[in-house]
C-alpha cells in the first residue's frame, strides 16, 4: 500500500491546495463572500446534527448529491475556520456512508446518474478531508472510489446511452454527471489514464453541445445547474493537474450567464422555468465559475439578483437548509472557491445591454427594463438538441409585469401542451403519433420595429397527424410603450370541419379572474401587489363566434409521479374558443397598477384586416394592423 499512497497526488488539490487557503480565508472576512460564508456555516452547524452511526441515506435519486452537499459544507467550513469539529464530523459521515452502502445501492437508485453523484461525493470528500482521516479510512475511501470509477467506465464503454459520443447524448446532464464523476475518480487516485481520457472527451462534449451558440440551455436552467455541478469541478481539477483546459475554445459558454439573466424575473429571486425546470438553478456554482472565468460583471449582477442579498439571500443554498431535503450538490462551497472576489457587478442598464434578445434555437426574451416593476415577456418556438425534457409548448409565452405573475409557465410539472400558453386543436395538444416525448417548432423570423419587436413561430409540425393541423403559426409583438403590452396573432387551420380551436392563458393560482363574455375581455388581479392585467381577445374573422371563459379546474387532474394531481394547484386558466376549420385569434395583453390606468383599446374592423388603436398615454396612440399574414404597428407620439 505504501507505493499506492506515494503515487497519489497531493491533497487537497482538486479545486484548491494549502497555499490557496490564506486567500480563501481573507475573502470570507468581508463583502458578499462573507455573507455567503455565514449562510454556509449555518448549514454546516445543522449538518453537525446529522447522525453518523449510522448515516441515514435518503433513498432518493439525489442521494449522492445530498452526500456531497453535506460533506462539502462541513469540510470547507472547518477548513476555513480551522475548526476540526466540522471536518471530523464530515469524516465520520463519509466513512459511515462508504461502510454501509456499495455501488450497487447507488445504481439501484437511479443508475449511472446516482453512481456518478456518489463518485463525485467520495472523490471530493477524499481530497478535502485527506489530512483528517486515518490510513485505514483513506484506504476504505480509495477502494470505494475505485469501485465507483470502474462501474462508470465499464458502463460508458458499453456504448449504450450516454456512452455514445453523439451530440444529442452529449447535450444531456447525464453525460456530464457520469463522466465528471469518472474523471474525478481518476484525478483523486492519480491512476487510470483511460478513465481520465474518456471523461475529458465526454465532459468537453457536454460543454459544447448543452447550449446553443447564444447560451440557451436546451434542457432548462435546473438541469444545466446539475450538469455544471459535475462538469465544472472536473474541468477545474483537470486543468490544475497540468492537463488540458476543456473550457477553452467554446465561446458559447461566455453567453450562458446572459441567458440566465434574461430568464430572471423582474423582482429577482426566481427564473422563468423552461421545459423540465423549476424556478431555481439548483447548484448555482457552475454559473459562478463561468461568470468569473469570463469576467462577466453583468452576469454577476444577475447572479446576485437571484441569490445574493438583492435576491433570496441564499447564495445558492436552499433556504430551508438541511432540515429539508436538498436535491442538488454543493453550491456555496463551490461558489466560494470559484468566485473572483475582485470582480464587481455591473447593472445591465449601465452596461447598455439590449433588453430584448432572440436566441439561436428559437426563444426570445423581451423587457421594458431591469427593475422590479418592469415588464418581462418570453416566447418559445424552437429546437432542442437534447431529447427528454421538452414540454410540447411550442408558440407558448409568459408575461410578468408590475411585480405580478400574469401569464406563467407552470414549471417542471404539469408538462402537457394544455398547461402552457398556446393552443389546442380539437382538444389535442402537441406530440408525436409514435408517442415521442419531445417535439420541435421553428422560429420563422425576428424583427425589430420602431418601438416594438416581432417574432413569428410555426408549431405546425409539433402536432400529431391525428389533429389534422395544416397551420399553427403565431406572431408575438412586444411593444415598449409607456405601459408595455403584447399583441398575439394566431393563424390556425385544420383539415377537419367543425374543429374547436382553444386559445389558452394560464395565470398564477392565487390571482383573481373576472370575465366579460360579451366583449371577450378577461381581467386578472395579481396577488403580489394588486396590479391588474387585461386580456382583449378578438376574432380576426367575424364568420365564427368567439367565446372566452374561465375553466373550472376543480375536477381536472393529471398524472404526476404515479398519482393524480390537480391542475388548480398550479394555475388558473382562461380559454378562448372558436369552432371552425380555421381560426384567427388576436389578443392584446396590457397591465396597470389599477383598472383606471389600463390602456384604452379601440377596435376598427376593415376589409381583410383588424385595426387596433392602443392608447398607453395621453401622448401616445399605437395603430396596429393585423391580417392573416402580418402585424404592422404605427406608433403616434
Amino acid at each position: 500500500m505504501a507505493n499506492l499512497f506515494a503515487a497519489e497526488p497531493k491533497h487537497p488539490s482538486l479545486l484548491f491546495e494549502q497555499s490557496d487557503l490564506p486567500r480563501l480565508r481573507l475573502a470570507i472576512q468581508s463583502g458578499w463572500t462573507r455573507e455567503a460564508f455565514e449562510v454556509m456555516k449555518s448549514s454546516a452547524d445543522q449538518c453537525l446534527e446529522t447522525a453518523v452511526s449510522p448515516y441515514v441515506f435518503s433513498g432518493a435519486k439525489s442521494t449522492g448529491r445530498i452526500l456531497n452537499n453535506k460533506i462539502s459544507t462541513l469540510a470547507l467550513t472547518g477548513i476555513l475556520l480551522q475548526d476540526r469539529r466540522y471536518c471530523d464530523h464530515a469524516v465520520q459521515l463519509v466513512v459511515s456512508a462508504a461502510t454501509q452502502k456499495d455501488v450497487a445501492y447507488f445504481e439501484s437508485l437511479n443508475g449511472h446518474l446516482s453512481v456518478g453523484d456518489g463518485a463525485h461525493a467520495y472523490a471530493m470528500a477524499y481530497d478535502w478531508l485527506w489530512e483528517y482521516m486515518t490510513p485505514p479510512q483513506r484506504e476504505l475511501l480509495r477502494e470505494e472510489i475505485r469501485t465507483f470509477g470502474k462501474w462508470l467506465f465499464d458502463d460508458s464503454m458499453t456504448g449504450r446511452g450516454y456512452g455514445q459520443f453523439v451530440p444529442q447524448n452529449l447535450s444531456c446532464n447525464h453525460n456530464s454527471v457520469m463522466h465528471g464523476g469518472l474523471g474525478l475518480c481518476s484525478l483523486v487516485l492519480g491512476q487510470y489514464d483511460e478513465w481520465l481520457d474518456r471523461a475529458t472527451q465526454y465532459v468537453r462534449g457536454y460543454l459544447r453541445h448543452s447550449v446553443d451558440k447564444t447560451g440557451y440551455s436546451y434542457e432548462g436552467v435546473g438541469y444545466y445547474g446539475y450538469g455544471t455541478w459535475a462538469a465544472v469541478p472536473f474541468g477545474i481539477a483537470l486543468k490544475r493537474s497540468g492537463k488540458e483546459d476543456i473550457f477553452s475554445g467554446l465561446p458559447a459558454l461566455a453567453r450562458v450567464p446572459e441567458y440566465f439573466l434574461r430568464q430572471t424575473l423582474p423582482w429577482g429571486s426566481e427564473l422563468v422555468p423552461v421545459n423540465d425546470s423549476n424556478s431555481r438553478i439548483g447548484s448555482a456554482a457552475g454559473l459562478m465559475y463561468l461568470i468569473s472565468r469570463f469576467q462577466d460583471r453583468v452576469g454577476l449582477w444577475g447572479w446576485f439578483r437571484l441569490y445574493g442579498k438583492e435576491g433570496d439571500g441564499s447564495f445558492g443554498d436552499y433556504p430551508e437548509g438541511f432540515r429539508g431535503a436538498p436535491v442538488d450538490g454543493a453550491s456555496i462551497p463551490y461558489t466560494l472557491i470559484f468566485a473572483d472576489r475582485k470582480l464587481q457587478p455591473l447593472a445591465p442598464e449601465k452596461a447598455e445591454l439590449d433588453p430584448v434578445q432572440c436566441f439561436q434555437s428559437g426563444r426570445a426574451s423581451f423587457r421594458s427594463g431591469w427593475g422590479d416593476p418592469d415588464t418581462l415577456a418570453t416566447f418559445t418556438c424552437g429546437y432542442d438538441l437534447h431529447r427528454g425534457h421538452n414540454h410540447r409548448d411550442e408558440n407558448s409565452f409568459t408575461f410578468f409585469a408590475r411585480g405580478e405573475r400574469f401569464a406563467i409557465d407552470p414549471g417542471y410539472q404539469p408538462n402537457q401542451t394544455r398547461a402552457h400558453n398556446t393552443v389546442l386543436v380539437g382538444g389535442v395538444g402537441q406530440g408525436k403519433n409514435e408517442g415521442e416525448y419531445d417535439v420541435n417548432g421553428k422560429t420563422l423570423s425576428f424583427r425589430e420595429l420602431s418601438s416594438a419587436w416581432l417574432i413569428t413561430g410555426d408549431a405546425t409540425d409539433a402536432f400529431p397527424e391525428s389533429a389534422k393541423v395544416t397551420r399553427a403559426r403565431r406572431r408575438f409583438l412586444f411593444v415598449d410603450a409607456p405601459s408595455p403590452y403584447v399583441v398575439i396573432a394566431d393563424e390556425l387551420k385544420a383539415k377537419a370541419t367543425g374543429t374547436d380551436f382553444d386559445w389558452l392563458f394560464h395565470t398564477d393560482p392565487s390571482n383573481l379572474i373576472a370575465i366579460d363574455p360579451k366583449n371577450n375581455v378577461a381581467l386578472i388581479k395579481g396577488s403580489r401587489r394588486g396590479a391588474v392585467c387585461c386580456i382583449h381577445l378578438f376574432n380576426l374573422s367575424d364568420n365564427e363566434p368567439l367565446r372566452i371563459t374561465e375553466t373550472d379546474l376543480e375536477t381536472e387532474t393529471f398524472q404526476r409521479a404515479g398519482r393524480s394531481s390537480s391542475y388548480s394547484d398550479y394555475f388558473k386558466e382562461i380559454r378562448g374558443r372558436i369552432h371552425s376549420n380555421n381560426a384567427g385569434f388576436v389578443a392584446v395583453i396590457t397591465s396597470a397598477d389599477n383598472i383606471k390606468s389600463l390602456p384604452n383599446i379601440r377596435r376598427v374592423r376593415r376589409s381583410g384586416e383588424l385595426l387596433l388603436e392602443v392608447r398607453t398615454s395621453p401622448q401616445r396612440v399605437d395603430r396596429i394592423r393585423v391580417t392573416p399574414n402580418s402585424i404592422r404597428i404605427d406608433d403616434k407620439r
